[in-house]
């Protein structure tokens, strides 16, 4: 079974830009691309699956996340190499 690598992705209450029947906030889309790309642009990820576990809409100031829950769970079944964000705030 190939390694898993996580891309963890959040936005907060406060930047929530869901408007007009968006599906999910710019932001969200943007984080999506700019770790895709950094992981499929790493040597050190061929091969590894890669795994997306994200929260739109939900504040960083608790671990109180259906995403961020999912991803720790994955990681202490040991099923995740390496976690990848835009920055430390998610």
């Amino acid at each position: 079974m190939a390694d898993i690598v996580a891309m963890y992705i959040r936005i907060s209450l406060e930047d929530d830009d869901l408007q007009n029947g968006k599906a999910e906030s710019n932001s969200i889309t943007n984080q999506r691309e700019l770790i895709s790309t950094f992981i499929l642009g790493k040597d050190e990820f061929s091969g590894c699956r890669i795994k997306e576990f994200f929260d739109d809409g939900f504040t960083g100031r608790n671990f109180d996340r259906p995403g961020f829950q999912g991803m720790i769970t994955e990681c202490r079944a040991g099923n995740i190499k390496c976690i990848v964000v835009k920055d430390l705030s998610r």
